[in-house]
């Protein structure tokens, strides 16, 4: 692995949102998450009741996992969010 000074300080800064377009995609992005951990955790409870300490490690597994998956979701919004001519940064374009 080489060493690039710029790719680190870009891995470890801060990237505020540029604008509020890039605010929504990373509400969105919460969101489809919380709402994957809530069936989820719906459809175990369904399966072995919610009143069992059953599953639990499962769960808590499947949680963070999820944590993780919002976090570089965000992260991948933050730091590659495209610059347009003028220096403004654009919302990245979704191919369909």
């Amino acid at each position: 692995m080489s060493f690039d000074l710029n790719e680190l300080k870009n891995r470890f800064d801060y990237h505020r949102p540029p604008n509020e377009k890039a605010v929504k995609h990373h509400e969105r992005v919460r969101v489809v998450l919380l709402d994957a951990a809530t069936a989820v955790t719906t459809e175990v409870f369904a399966g072995i009741g919610a009143d069992t300490h059953r599953g639990r490690r499962e769960l808590a597994l499947v949680y963070t996992k999820l944590e993780e998956a919002m976090f570089w979701a965000n992260a991948a919004l933050a730091r590659n969010w495209p610059e347009s001519a003028d220096g403004v940064q654009q919302a990245p374009t979704v191919q369909e």
